[in-house]
């Protein structure tokens, strides 16, 4: 459930006995959507959560710091300039609705005391965040919506605030309608109930499950109370977990997929000058026709027509008339080594842009499937390569020579482990950190997938198909029949010199064939 306007009047009255008269002392922007303001007041700090999520807009004190990287934009530099260190005199629900003021006292640039607003508006996929100078000037807003969507209010910098209309008649959720009717009480009964409460109540019950200051009885599930703030903590902290994962997913895909699209446009490209260098013979068989045939000709002419002798044949022959035979011919000499230089270099570019992109691919691939800690050494892993930015807290300083682990998923078999690695570094790691030269190696050919390690000297039927299995649904191939799987001992597994991480050549290697199963997975023991 959203946030409704009862119980978001009460969390400001919560808010307001906790915050009035802090003082704000660091500002964070913590995702696209969320903003992180901590404040010390009565001797304590304060974290003040806003989330503007259209599907979860809300506003909380949490416990806890989360230890997300702050991130830097415009509106979050400027609402640090304006209100770190600034007294908040005053906290008000708008228009009785899920909008909240906060009036902020600081001393501007001057040293003079100034007044600035902020309005938290948590109202679904309007929701936003305006800073307003004392007159209700926006001097910026999370959400700007320009002039010429006229049904809508203008929010831009240097143009007055203005409430949304406030509706004629405030309508009830379903679930209080549900609620007032269950219990046959009035809504001025509920209100009271809420106007005491300091309690939230999470109800839930086989179909449903909601939030509020009071217990849904109409639900006739199980209810468990939390001190508001934690409550309020309590039930969205896994569906914001998950959005703010989505956000990371979709971000470093933006990069990966704007990286592919620039290397397939240069490798398009490349295969277009390789094909104009591939004129080199032309050029040298002009040379040779004009020194061997052309001594005889007195006139130059554009184009020289000269007999061929070999293919018995008339050529016409591009001529530069400015110079002589001679010098037409030293030319076309210095146009085929240069052509046949470029064919090599172009060549280069080719194989080093196929491999880049066969790179992108795979991190696609493991950008689908990753968990929180993959998604973490998946952005490490492009940070290396140069295709993300350092973050705030990554640099060479962090950088001791302490060797980092990076644990794949862990699986015991008849008492013998597999292992499989879900990126890049974690193939890396397993194959040639925790895996012995006597081990087994699995991965499927042709497919981006992961490396499966069986740590044993020696393999049965049943282990080398629930290998095979796991190589097979753990790539590219898993929705696919009759997959093909590699298999060798480790020491016949060896890195690429100067290649992408992950990235293996194999030899004296056997290949089965297997329908990927989930059912032939069912004797595995999970240990990671």
């Amino acid at each position: 459930m959203a946030l409704d306007y009862l119980a978001f009047h009460r969390i400001v009255q919560l808010i307001q006995k906790e915050l009035l008269q802090g003082k704000i002392t660091k500002i964070y922007q913590i995702s696209n959507e969320e903003f992180l303001f901590e404040i010390r007041n009565y001797g304590k700090n304060y974290h003040l959560l806003i989330s503007t999520y259209p599907t979860m807009p809300y506003i909380n004190l949490i416990e806890n710091k989360p230890k997300t990287i702050s991130i830097h934009t415009p509106l979050v530099l400027l609402l640090r300039k304006h209100l770190e260190n600034g007294k908040i005199i005053r906290i008000e629900q708008q228009n009785d609705d899920r909008i909240v003021l906060f009036e902020i006292s600081s001393f501007d640039e001057y040293f003079q005391n100034s007044t600035k607003k902020l309005y938290v508006e948590l109202i679904g996929r309007a929701s936003n965040l305006i800073l307003t100078n004392q007159e209700n000037m926006i001097l910026d807003c999370l959400k700007k919506i320009p002039v010429q969507y006229q049904q809508l209010r203008t929010l831009l910098p240097n143009v007055t605030y203005v409430l949304p209309e406030k509706p004629l008649l405030q309508k009830l959720p379903q679930s209080i309608e549900n609620e007032l009717e269950f219990r046959q009480c009035t809504l001025q009964e509920l209100k009271n109930f809420i106007h005491q409460s300091e309690q939230i109540y999470i109800t839930e019950n086989e179909t449903k499950k909601d939030f509020h200051f009071f217990p849904f009885l109409s639900l006739k599930g199980k209810s468990q109370n939390y001190p508001w703030n934690v409550g309020i903590e309590t039930y969205f902290s896994l569906s914001l977990q998950s959005e703010r994962q989505r956000q990371r997913i979709a971000s470093v895909d933006k990069v990966v997929k704007l990286e592919l699209k620039k290397n397939k446009k240069k490798l398009d490209k490349l295969a277009q000058d390789f094909h104009q260098a591939q004129n080199a013979k032309e050029y040298q068989y002009y040379g040779d026709m004009l020194l061997t045939y052309g001594q005889e000709i007195q006139k130059i002419t554009n184009p020289l027509p000269l007999y061929d002798p070999e293919t018995n044949q008339m050529v016409a022959i591009p001529m530069d008339i400015r110079y002589n035979l001679f010098k037409n011919a030293s030319l076309y000499y210095k146009k085929y080594q240069k052509a046949k230089v470029a064919q090599e270099k172009i060549q280069q570019q080719i194989a080093l842009t196929k491999t880049q992109i066969d790179y992108l691919e795979s991190i696609a691939f493991y950008i689908k499937e990753a968990d929180e800690i993959s998604m973490k050494q998946i952005e490490e892993e492009l940070i290396e390569q140069g295709l993300l930015r350092k973050k705030a807290n990554y640099s060479s300083k962090n950088k001791k020579k302490i060797e980092k682990k990076y644990m794949p998923l862990q699986y015991q078999l008849d008492e013998i482990k597999i292992a499989v690695g879900e990126n890049n570094l974690q193939n890396e790691y397993l194959t040639f950190k925790m895996a012995h030269k006597n081990h087994y190696f699995f991965h499927t050919q042709q497919f981006h997938g992961a490396h499966v390690i069986v740590f044993t000297d020696t393999l049965n039927e049943k282990l080398i198909r629930t290998a095979a299995n796991l190589a097979a649904l753990h790539s590219e191939a898993k929705d696919s029949s009759s997959v093909a799987i590699d298999y060798t001992q480790v020491k016949n597994v060896k890195k690429i010199p100067g290649g992408k991480p992950g990235k293996v050549l194999i030899n004296k290697q056997k290949t089965i064939y297997i329908d990927p199963n989930v059912e032939l997975l069912k004797d595995l023991k999970i240990l990671s």
